[in-house]
This record gives structure tokens, C-alpha cells and sequence, in this order.
């Protein structure tokens, strides 16, 4: 499970889960679903954007970065 928070404007805040690895050949593929919240604050008004997450991580070789698709 992994939790995100932004350090930007609007605000997003999700929760993610990883079901487990598919091999395709010599790739690994991690499937993640999830969901999130975004949240404008504007005077006067705050403005809310709930969103659900699907996507697909690739590791990348020896290292700890991936190439990911949400």
C-alpha cells in the first residue's frame, strides 16, 4: 500500500494498493488500483475532486525508479 500527498496547489491526497506482479517475458509489471482527493483552496471557496486510480508500474532494471501509468 502506498499513501501520496502533494506539496502543490490544489492538494491531492491518494491511497494506492498493489495486488501483486505479472511477467510479460522479461518485463514485470506491478497492476495498482486506488483512490484520491483533490482540494482547491480559493478565498471563499473549496473546491473538491474525488478520483479513482487505475494504472500499471514497470521497475526499472537494478534500481528504485519506475516508469508508471496511472
Amino acid at each position: 500500500m502506498e499513501i501520496g500527498l502533494s506539496d502543490a496547489i490544489p492538494l491531492v491526497v491518494s491511497i494506492k494498493t498493489y495486488p501483486g506482479e505479472l511477467e510479460l517475458g522479461a518485463l514485470t509489471l506491478r497492476p495498482l488500483a486506488g483512490l484520491g482527493v483533490g482540494l482547491a483552496f480559493i478565498p471563499g471557496v473549496t473546491l473538491q475532486a474525488y478520483f479513482f486510480l487505475v494504472g500499471i508500474e514497470v521497475p526499472l532494471g537494478d534500481t528504485q525508479f519506475t516508469a508508471f501509468g496511472e
